[in-house]
């Protein structure tokens, strides 16, 4: 059906400033109806139900947002869960820091395992300060010795007190884009990348890619 039909449903869905679960299966199937039952969704009619997600968050039921999300293939990562997961980061690396300052990254990494986003952030920060090493590779009959930037493995100094401001940064920022904490992920890069410069920028822009890519499958050899 055309993005008119969407359109029309969304108007009527919203006259009581909610959007449940069934009205979320309409407008699936509104997108899904085609010629002979044949089930196809313009990129159109996704922008429509995207426009729908990213302006009207605050209207969906419980479940309703991630149905209508996971029908789009977009992943719920907002402003409000972003700013959670650069404050976990913050907080892990002040608890990793020892008596000297050193700040041990691994032990970092160690705690916030699962939290795709903080561990995003982590890495980038990890490369912030990676160090250039020469590495043996193969290359068919011989090898060559080429100069690789390893990930940083402990920060300290003046180094600890940047990442920190970074964060502090980034943080305050991401805050102030949305008051309702539900900006999605397309409008927060753009916005990262209007407002955030160096290091925290570089944070928030690893956090946003990965959380934008489908979720790790294991494998198993």
């Amino acid at each position: 059906m055309s993005v008119k039909g969407i359109q029309e449903l969304r108007t009527r869905f919203l006259a009581d400033n909610k959007i449940d679960k069934k009205e979320v299966d309409a407008l699936i199937k509104q997108a899904e109806d085609g010629f002979l039952f044949i089930k196809h969704v313009s990129k159109e009619e996704k922008r429509e139900l995207g426009k729908l997600l990213e302006v009207h968050a605050d209207k969906f039921e419980p479940g309703a947002k991630e149905k209508l999300a996971q029908f789009l293939g977009v992943p719920l990562v907002t402003s409000r869960l972003l700013e959670t997961s650069l404050a976990k980061l913050k907080s892990e690396l002040e608890a990793a820091r020892d008596s000297s300052g050193k700040v041990d990254l691994e032990k970092v990494a160690s705690q916030i395992r699962g939290d795709r986003t903080a561990e995003a952030a982590l890495e980038a920060i990890k490369m912030e300060f990676a160090t250039p090493t020469p590495v043996t590779v193969s290359t068919g009959c011989s090898t060559e010795t080429v100069m690789r930037d390893l990930p940083a493995k402990t920060i300290s100094g003046a180094k600890v007190s940047s990442v920190f401001d970074a964060l502090i940064e980034a943080k305050r920022e991401i805050a102030g884009l949305d008051q309702n904490g539900d900006r999605q992920l397309d409008h927060l890069e753009q916005a990262a990348a209007d407002r955030l410069h160096g290091l925290s920028g570089r944070v928030v822009k690893a956090a946003i890619e990965d959380a934008a890519k489908p979720e790790r499958v294991g494998t198993s050899c």
